[in-house]
């Protein structure tokens, strides 16, 4: 009889559970956002969705995942003096450093890509970036000499990472991570999100941005598309897990004996590109999205034919009185929206 009455108690406790957590579910669930300011040297956008009781606790959160940003940046940057990346490109040949695991990770990813991009992404081309970017305002771009000098000044065959461990093989080797740092630092601090009991979140920094879980009770994250041509929408992005990474020169660019250089080079020629106004990248995770988004900026539509597995992409190519979009052949299996007609580009190997 009490073995009978136990299980009646079981099957009570377990209904009760299961009604506390279909309220729970139910609850309305309200949006916390943040912008945080000076975070790697651009915009900086923090959401958090949790029920609207819990305002304290989705507070604490957003300081959570800021405080992650900012302790990254004073690793990764190499425009803070002191910082790890900044010592790294300081340091002289034959130098060997044990760095910390952001900067292990970071690095281990751009070589990654490095390879997954057949160059068109190379962290170790920071020379050349430096050139351009000091070039704005000049009355002449750097001559062909001086940006082969300073392509030649350092290559992934400067360095060796193994781990943690990160042998410098010449002194002028030097990394610009820029280019994939952002995606790190929005998984870190999602992730951070995630682990602390966030029912959905949503961090970005400077149009690299990635979600998870519901975006309030609208459900689905709505991720606009911007025109690089003026200033409105174009399109959408609905999602519920992933990332979405913006790339282009209408926001950010050099101006040299008046004309507009984009401020994206390409790591092999030196020279910046041309062509491809934006590049917008979905992907599992910030940091391929992110480096990709790069990478088909540099290489154009040509790129997205060895466009990685899990990795989708539309590009708005020429000018702005004649635009053509441009995506990978699995683009439209997403929620994703546009106007205008889109070409599509299969990967290498899937034709018929």
């Amino acid at each position: 009889m009490r073995r009978f009455g136990g299980v009646v108690l079981l099957a009570v406790a377990l209904a009760l559970a299961a009604w506390w957590s279909s309220q729970r579910s139910e609850e309305t669930l309200a949006l916390w956002e943040r912008h945080p300011e000076g975070v790697m040297g651009t915009t900086c956008r923090l959401e958090v969705a949790m029920p609207a009781r819990d305002g304290r606790r989705a507070e604490a959160l957003l300081d959570s995942a800021e405080a992650e940003l900012r302790r990254l940046e004073a690793t990764l940057s190499t425009w803070i003096d002191g910082s790890e990346l900044s010592s790294l490109n300081a340091l002289g040949a034959g130098g060997e450093v044990v760095v910390s695991k952001p900067t292990a990770d970071v690095l281990a990813a751009a070589l990654r890509m490095h390879r997954e991009t057949a160059g068109a992404f190379d962290v170790t081309a920071g020379a050349v970036f430096e050139l351009w970017r000091d070039a704005d305002g000049a009355d002449q771009p750097p001559s062909a000499e001086a940006i082969r000098e300073a392509r030649e000044a350092s290559s992934w065959s400067d360095f060796e990472l193994e781990q943690n461990r990160l042998l410098k093989l010449r002194g002028t080797g030097r990394f610009d991570v820029a280019g994939v740092a952002k995606g790190y630092a929005v998984d870190r601090a999602l992730a951070r999100l995630q682990s602390e009991g966030a029912v959905g979140g949503l961090v970005e920094i400077g149009g690299d941005l990635r979600v998870f879980g519901r975006a309030g009770d609208a459900g689905y994250w709505r991720v606009g598309v911007q025109s690089p041509f003026e200033e409105r929408l174009f399109g959408a992005v609905e999602l519920s897990d992933g990332a979405v990474c913006t790339s282009g020169d209408y926001r950010r660019f050099v101006t040299i004996g008046g004309r507009r250089y984009s401020h994206i080079v390409d790591p092999r020629t030196g020279l910046p590109v041309e062509g491809v106004p934006s590049v917008t990248v979905i992907a599992a995770d910030a940091v391929t999205a992110d480096a990709w988004a790069t990478a088909l900026s540099v290489d154009g539509v040509h790129g997205l034919t060895h466009l990685a597995p899990g990795v989708e992409a539309l590009l708005v190519v020429g000018a702005a009185d004649a635009p053509r979009l441009v995506a990978s052949d699995g683009l439209m299996d997403h929620r994703v929206t546009v106007e205008g007609e889109v070409e599509v580009v299969e990967r290498a190997g899937e034709a018929e």
